[in-house]
């Protein structure tokens, strides 16, 4: 409800503006109104009011003190009805001026019936102002109601308009400095993106950089690896031929000595005919087992050294798989003899490949040492089984032994490279790796693993008769 102040000295007109503005007059108003509207102009009378609190003043320095106080109550006035004669103090038109001074944004209305002041000094005294209306005595009920109305409203929209401005005011300082506060962080942002987005690109360096140190070291104890099972292939040839040679070596040791007997016979005189005939028995024995095992040994050499030319080098040619896979089971032989593990091959005498021996060598090397140390065990008694048969345009491989099995959480990382259960044992977790990178890369085919815990370990290989350059990569799956 907006409040209005009435400054008059008398008190009459203070009856007068009550009966007017709190409806004291709304009968003879409405009378009035009827009559020069009709009621088919005007309609039913309405049944509500514009309301107001009045408040008094009798002079104008009680009126200013009344609006300081009122504006620092936080309940302003909307209006002021001043008059301009209130002896023996301050007249109206000074009275506005120095409330306009201190409160500019109050409705004012100046109510004489003299002509004290021109207009002009009037505008001299209080200023030129939108808020500013005359009324002239005696007063006009319906223009004091019509002002009343619509200066409240049009202060009342003032203020509201006002506290809009203001509220618009700290929302555009907020969002500014929302602004300011996101542009910081943005900048912060941005500066920790960059931040880290170096150091990630200074870690990238550094894990390629190790990537690299990596791959030359896997390299390096690939290659070890490698060197290690020719180093064993080499024992294993002496091992073998220092049995027939050794044979050799007995025998003729045995007929020099009877040669040397009969010599010795001869020339003291005393050789006999049944002696002669001893000798040359003998030596037809001695130089029978010379032969034979010097022909063995030629021949475990031929073979040896097959196998090793082959596994030391990356040549291609066209070799019969069942012949070299009795050549390369021979070739471990020293390492099987102190076992109790059988191994039996079942494959076609005519079944050939174009392709690189010396790779197909070390996959049936590394799986047998594999079944050997890991999954028979070299005390144990076990069978290995190797059987190859044609399929389609090339053969299937399979390398199955009777041991102690696979568990299924490492069947699927057999194939990757330092995987071992033997770390503390010598194992260095490259064999089945090598394995896999030959198969897949060097003889373009696939390889899987199947095993039964306490049952057995299968491998299945697929390799084409002729490999080409960048076959088929194929990952342990079971089958």
């Amino acid at each position: 409800m907006n409040r209005i102040l009435i400054v008059d000295d008398n008190e009459s007109i203070h009856a007068d503006f009550r009966k007017v503005l709190q409806g004291g007059a709304k009968d003879k108003l409405r009378s009035v109104e009827l009559e020069l509207f009709g009621e088919d102009a005007l309609g039913p009378a309405p049944k509500v009011h514009a309301s107001y609190r009045l408040d008094d003043a009798f002079q104008g320095e009680q009126a200013i003190k009344m609006v300081d106080i009122a504006a620092a109550e936080n309940d302003p006035y909307a209006l002021v009805f001043m008059d301009v004669r209130m002896p023996p103090g301050m007249d109206g038109i000074k009275a506005a001026g120095e409330i306009w001074q201190r409160h500019p944004e109050v409705e004012m209305v100046i109510c004489t019936a003299h002509s004290d002041y021109s207009w002009s000094e009037m505008l001299t005294q209080i200023g030129v102002s939108d808020k500013l209306q005359f009324v002239r005595k005696p007063f006009d009920m319906v223009s004091i109601q019509q002002l009343a109305l619509s200066l409240t409203k049009k202060w009342e929209l003032q203020r509201q308009t006002q506290a809009t401005i203001e509220r618009l005011e700290i929302e555009v300082q907020q969002r500014e400095l929302a602004e300011g506060k996101l542009r910081a962080l943005n900048e912060d942002l941005e500066s920790r993106i960059e931040a880290r987005t170096h150091e990630i690109q200074q870690k990238n360096e550094a894990l390629q950089d190790a990537l690299g140190h990596l791959r030359e070291a896997q390299e390096h104890m690939v290659a070890s690896e490698k060197m290690a099972a020719l180093g064993g292939l080499v024992a294993g040839i002496a091992h073998e031929i220092n049995t027939p040679v050794g044979i050799g070596v007995t025998a003729t040791s045995h007929l020099t000595q009877k040669t040397n007997d009969l010599l010795e016979a001869y020339q003291n005189k005393t050789m006999k005919r049944s002696d002669l005939h001893s000798f040359l028995q003998t030596a037809r024995e001695a130089t029978h087992m010379i032969m034979s095992n010097l022909n063995r040994a030629s021949e475990l050499i031929q073979s040896f050294k097959q196998v090793a030319v082959d596994q030391s080098s990356e040549t291609r040619r066209t070799f019969q798989v069942r012949e070299y896979l009795e050549e390369v089971i021979l070739s471990l032989r020293p390492n099987l003899k102190k076992t109790h593990i059988e191994v039996a091959v079942t494959c076609d005498p005519a079944l050939s490949l174009d392709s690189y021996p010396g790779a197909f060598g070390q996959i049936i090397s590394n799986l047998t040492m594999n079944a050997v140390l890991h999954g028979i065990g070299a005390q144990a008694s076990g069978r290995i089984r190797i059987d190859v048969t044609p399929d389609g345009d090339g053969i299937i491989l399979v390398f199955e032994d009777n041991g102690r099995g696979i568990p299924q959480d490492h069947l699927k990382k057999i194939f990757d490279p330092f995987f071992t259960t033997k770390r503390g044992e010598g194992g260095s977790g490259l064999g089945l790796h090598i394995v896999y990178n030959i198969v897949t890369q060097t003889l373009g085919g696939t390889i899987q693993c199947e095993s039964v815990p306490d049952a057995f370990t299968r491998f299945t290989l697929r390799l084409p008769f002729s490999p080409q350059p960048g076959g088929p990569h194929g990952r342990n799956q079971p089958i």
